[in-house]
């Protein structure tokens, strides 16, 4: 996956040309080419960089990194529910993580349940709610804080200094993804200018927002950003952990 820069890139120029032999041959296509794509080019640079999915990229992979460095994924392995090889102190730090977990929920709950919640929609559904799109940042705080409750209790956190190395150490780790997410956005950028479609963000696609008239299916857009940004991702996260 090193070379994947490369060929985002070169398929980044492939579009160009395609969107200049389009509009020459009036197949439809806005040429990148022209005066006012070039400009469109360098002036949006930064902002198709935004319409990534970056930020929530960061949040996973802070979560998960500190999620496996607490060791709390341990728990779910046969070998962790063997009297013998597991330790008084893991598990008094699972019984209290799992007395936070329940405290959060009961909470969670209660407001949810209040009369004129504001969690719920303004007709008290949780469809189109702030919970609904929220959702992923609140599981990410979620798995944070437990994973730092659990991590304390059983030892693996002594100070707040490890904490912040537990959450950086897998971002910093993959951080030649990050290249082929700056060229991933150009990319589609390029192609949604090409065909004239305005470009969904990978929140709008997951929680249905409304994609304007002239844009890709869904499952396209969905898939397509799948291929550019997830297989990448996935590939450096394994490869992280199994060089361990």
């Amino acid at each position: 996956m090193r070379y994947t820069p490369l060929v985002l890139l070169l398929l980044t120029v492939l579009v160009a040309i395609l969107s200049w032999l389009g509009s020459v041959y009036d197949w439809g296509l806005y040429s990148l080419l022209e005066a006012e794509g070039l400009r469109w080019m360098i002036t949006h640079v930064l902002e198709n960089f935004r319409l990534s999915p970056w930020a929530e990229v960061v949040v996973g992979l802070c979560t998960l990194s500190i999620l496996v460095e607490s060791g709390l994924p341990q728990v779910c392995t046969p070998s962790f529910w063997h009297r013998s090889r597991r330790s008084l102190k893991k598990t008094r730090a699972l019984q209290i993580t799992a007395v936070c977990f329940l405290a959060f929920a009961v909470c969670l709950l209660f407001v949810v349940l209040m009369p004129s919640s504001p969690l719920l929609s303004a007709f008290g559904h949780l469809s189109q709610s702030p919970l609904y799109y929220g959702s992923y940042s609140l599981a990410a705080i979620v798995l944070t804080l437990l994973s730092v409750v659990y991590g304390a209790a059983s030892g693996r956190f002594l100070s707040f200094a490890d904490v912040v190395q537990a959450l950086v150490f897998l971002p910093s780790s993959v951080g030649d993804f990050f290249v082929t997410l700056f060229m991933g956005a150009q990319f589609l950028s390029c192609l949604h200018y090409m065909l004239g479609a305005p470009q969904p963000t990978l929140g709008s696609l997951l929680t249905g927002g409304a994609v304007q008239e002239g844009a890709l299916p869904s499952w396209a857009e969905f898939l397509l950003m799948m291929i550019v940004y997830g297989i990448p991702l996935f590939t450096s996260v394994f490869r992280t952990y199994v060089k361990r």
